[in-house]
């Protein structure tokens, strides 16, 4: 999940195109849920594969949820989906073996037509046909007005929609799925559930183009037609964030929340949504109540100091930056490092020196090669009267940044602090070479050339 937590748009297909939705079931042992051992956490893995358009992986994690779940309805509709989406993927007798092993599991299986295109259809029945030998008891018929009815033309143009988005024909995908949601204004329940999922898809396609009021567009639409959607609702925070109305993201973050309280994810919009709209008594009042349902969250923290700072609560902010960098154990350590940033520049600018040097070498037992901790080190060393120490600090920040002109600009004024007003010199030179705008090295270089002249 980069620094700020980048959110991926779900998009939310519903009855009328994303895999069925299996039954929640309770396994006979038990399991510790929100595991890669309980099949709930996984089937809901794999659904957020699926929305993603990772096909190929969700498809191995319904596998796994029809290993892991004793139930047998489940473990049928995961093979059943996961033969679809062999089918997505262009792998048919792949599809044909999983729909067999799905009959095998429960051979009186129902396909929905509704959910499938025609040819899945086909697959189905040549697989039921195949197995029949195989199930002791001998399945029922299938109605053929039931089960290879064609598809309505505003499916068809659904479906081919999905096929071209998914080939990455974005131009041709835009224009078969608007054409299937002009097409689907029926009372129908399922009709109109399909133009949902295809206004999803559309403002899925504008986001992807940065067309973010078009995208907010049918987001918006998408909500009217089910405003229990938690990732309509999310979708639409998002493109009205990109979009610049602040206001309405972070209402649309607020129902996204209230119709899903312990999801992470829409914890972490709506507080972003407060900081950026600087909403800091909000923000802060939110947060802090959100952080005690995710206590271990660092971006949470990061957000909540943040707040907190501009709030002018100063002692409250290091704490959460503190927890921050604690408790971000990702491999990046991307808050937790952004964490230490903002406390060792709060500390410098306190005149806590060494808590600012304390911190920057805790950052640096992380990654010995930042060059932004040892810049912060160099700093409080300089601060303190050391220039020497700071010199070699300042240079360790230029060989892991060879290019930013300010850790060369504290460089020069190291050297020149020590007297070396050559060295000094070629340090400034070398920053405005980076950063020929940069007025600090500006003002350092003239008043170094002056002193050189006045020798």
């Amino acid at each position: 999940m980069k620094m700020p937590a980048t959110t991926l748009l779900l998009l939310s297909l519903g009855a009328a195109s994303a895999p069925a939705q299996a039954a929640s079931v309770q396994s006979a042992r038990e399991i510790a849920p929100g595991t890669s051992e309980d099949p709930v956490f996984v089937r809901e893995l794999a659904e957020g594969r699926y929305l993603d358009g990772e096909l190929e992986s969700a498809a191995q994690l319904y596998f796994e949820v029809a290993r892991l779940t004793s139930d047998t309805a489940e473990r049928s509709n995961a093979l059943l989906n996961a033969a679809w989406l062999q089918l997505l993927l262009g792998e048919r007798d792949d599809t044909l073996s999983t729909l067999r092993s799905a009959l095998r599991v429960d051979p009186d299986i129902e396909l929905d037509t509704r959910l499938y295109n025609s040819r899945f259809e086909k697959i189905f029945l040549e697989a039921r046909s195949l197995s029949a030998p195989e199930v002791a008891a001998t399945p029922p018929p299938i109605q053929p007005t039931s089960r290879v009815a064609t598809p309505n033309p505003a499916r068809r143009l659904y479906d081919q929609g999905v096929e071209r988005q998914r080939q990455g024909d974005g131009d041709a995908a835009l224009g078969l799925l608007q054409r299937a949601a002009a097409m689907t204004y029926a009372d129908d329940s399922s009709q109109l559930a399909l133009r949902r999922t295809a206004l999803l898809r559309i403002g899925l396609l504008y986001f992807e183009r940065s067309q973010f009021s078009d995208a907010a567009t049918a987001f918006e639409e998408a909500v009217g037609l089910d405003r229990s959607d938690v990732s309509a609702w999310k979708n639409l925070g998002l493109a009205r964030s990109k979009e610049g109305d602040r206001t309405a993201a972070i209402e649309a973050f607020r129902e996204a929340y209230a119709r899903q309280p312990g999801a992470l994810e829409n914890a972490r919009n709506l507080a972003q949504a407060l900081v950026r709209d600087q909403r800091w008594d909000d923000a802060v009042s939110w947060i802090s109540d959100a952080v005690r349902h995710h206590e271990r969250d660092a971006h949470l923290r990061l957000l909540l100091a943040e707040s907190q700072k501009a709030r002018g609560a100063q002692d409250r902010a290091a704490e959460s930056w503190r927890a921050a960098m604690e408790l971000d154990d990702s491999f990046e350590w991307e808050h937790g490092r952004q964490a230490a940033i903002w406390l060792g520049v709060a500390h410098l600018e306190a005149g806590r020196n060494a808590e600012a040097a304390s911190v920057s070498r805790e950052a640096l037992e992380r990654d010995p090669r930042d060059a932004t901790f040892w810049n912060l080190i160099g700093l409080a060393q300089q601060a303190d009267g050391e220039a020497a120490v700071a010199r070699e600090s300042f240079r360790k920040a230029c060989e892991h940044d060879e290019r930013r002109a300010e850790y060369r600009n504290n460089l020069g004024r190291a050297y020149a602090a020590v007297g070396d007003l050559a060295e000094a010199e070629r340090e400034f030179v070398y920053a405005l070479t980076l950063e020929p705008d940069l007025p600090a090295a500006q003002s350092n270089l003239a008043q170094v050339r002056k002193l050189l002249s006045s020798r």
